[in-house]
Order: C-alpha cells, then sequence, then structure tokens
C-alpha cells in the first residue's frame, strides 16, 4: 500500500490517506470532549489511548503517538490497525486510525476535529513489474484502483 521502493514493482499513488485520533462516545463524554471532536491533543489529557508494540516501528501514527503522550497515557498495545478499532469501539481507549475506518464506523466518534496533517500517508496499488501487463491483474488495478480513488473524500478525511 506504500510507494515501492524496489524496481522489480510497479505501482500507482491513489489517495493520500489522512488519520485522526478516534473513540467511542461514552468515551469521548467521560474525557468531556466536544462532541464534534477537539482541536488539539492537549485537550485529551492523559487518555487513555490505544497505543502499538515496539515492534511496529514502521507504523508512523505509533510513533507519533509515543512522541505525543505520556506512556503512561497509553494503556493497551498492540500490532494490528483492526485491534486497535475494535479495541476504541469498545471504549478501552482513543486510536489513532486512518479516516477511511473511523469515519465510515458508526461507533467511534472523532476524538480531534480534523486530521493530523503530519500523519497523512500515500496510499498505493503494487505489483509486480512482470505482472502488470497481464489482462486480469490490468483489469484488478483498474478496478480498485479506480474504485478508491472515487473515495479520495473518504480516505481525505473529508466529511
Amino acid at each position: 500500500v506504500t510507494r515501492p521502493k524496489e524496481p522489480d514493482l510497479y505501482g500507482r499513488k491513489l489517495v493520500d490517506a489522512a488519520w485522526t485520533l478516534y473513540g467511542a462516545p461514552k468515551l469521548l463524554k467521560k474525557l468531556k470532549l466536544p462532541a464534534r471532536g477537539g482541536t488539539d491533543l492537549k485537550a485529551l489529557g492523559q487518555g487513555p489511548f490505544i497505543g502499538w508494540h515496539k515492534d511496529a516501528e514502521t507504523i508512523h501514527a505509533g510513533s507519533w503517538l509515543e512522541a505525543a503522550v505520556p506512556v503512561a497515557a497509553i494503556i493497551y498495545r498492540s500490532n494490528s490497525i483492526i485491534n486497535h478499532l475494535s479495541a476504541a469501539k469498545a471504549g478501552i481507549g482513543l486510536a489513532v486510525l486512518p479516516c477511511y475506518l473511523g469515519d465510515t464506523e458508526p461507533r467511534l466518534k472523532r476524538a480531534m476535529k480534523d486530521p493530523i496533517k503530519t500523519l497523512e500517508r500515500e496510499l498505493w496499488i503494487v505489483t509486480h513489474t512482470d505482472l502488470k501487463g497481464t489482462a486480469r491483474i490490468r483489469a484488478f488495478l483498474d478496478l480498485v484502483g479506480e474504485g478508491l480513488a472515487a473515495q479520495r473524500k473518504l480516505f481525505a478525511g473529508i466529511r
């Protein structure tokens, strides 16, 4: 899903994916956050937050969160974004999620009003160079690529 660095891979950028903090409505109410989301991380105080395992250092959102909040504020860790989503829905803590996941989940609300600009990442569709001309691979790349690109606002966190 990222820009290929290997010379034998072919890809194209589909969209820029925005990320922000999400939480269950009950947790946001308990933390006394505005229903439409706060404006800065300081308003979120000591969390609780859902963080990443140390072995997930390639996850930019994990590095950002580690630098932005006290270690004691992270009460649950996982190296799976689906676990982060599930934990946030369960009200365990606030999770940094891509807007295409968080904004479409009815059991979550934004804890911050806007996407966190420094967390924006490119989303790519990639295949091996030898396969890019294959009819079924080309059809897949076109169909999925166009479908995802059509949802550009959702990926950009524009509501």
